[in-house]
């Protein structure tokens, strides 16, 4: 009896804290307002930089984007990708361990529509990279060939018209 006592006396504290108002506004929004099904985007998070050091090396620092995709039926994924200038840098063991460059990357097109089917390719024609013929991922992001690492997914919360990703 006394632990439904504390229980009912608890209740209206612990109901009373709504956090989700609070959460959502510490993490990063894409307002995905004017996105249709069947189309994407990339948001570019970081740009990547070159920089010499006083020992006379370069270092270069990928940037960051995050692709957005919005499907036939309005599902959403979002996937972090490494950057270098404009160019997707493409997974050799890791995401960050770079094999090379894809210019054009996104989800490919059945009948004019992202749908469920559809892959997420580098669509550069020509290519001189050896892992190019497995740099092909479902839409829901796991390497197809089993050979690459899956794609890094963004967990987020849909709110009227923005994602909110649950990244720091």
């Amino acid at each position: 009896m006394s632990l439904f006592g504390v229980i009912a006396l608890l209740f209206p504290l612990f109901s009373s804290l709504d956090t989700s108002e609070y959460s959502s506004a510490k993490f990063p929004r894409v307002n995905i307002k004017n996105l249709n099904n069947n189309e994407y985007f990339y948001v570019k998070v970081d740009a990547s930089n070159q920089r010499n050091t006083n020992e006379g090396s370069t270092v270069i620092s990928p940037g960051t984007s995050w692709l957005v995709i919005k499907d036939n039926v309005s599902n959403f994924y979002v996937y972090e990708v490494p950057i270098w200038e404009e160019n997707v840098l493409m997974p050799y063991k890791h995401w960050y361990q770079f094999e090379g460059e894809c210019s054009s990357f996104g989800p490919e097109k059945l009948n004019g529509k992202i749908t469920s089917a559809s892959k997420i390719v580098c669509k550069d024609k020509e290519n001189k990279f050896s892992l190019y013929r497995y740099w092909f991922w479902s839409i829901t992001g796991e390497n197809i060939s089993g050979k690459l690492p899956d794609m890094m997914s963004i967990p987020f919360k849909l709110e009227i018209n923005d994602l909110v990703l649950y990244k720091g």
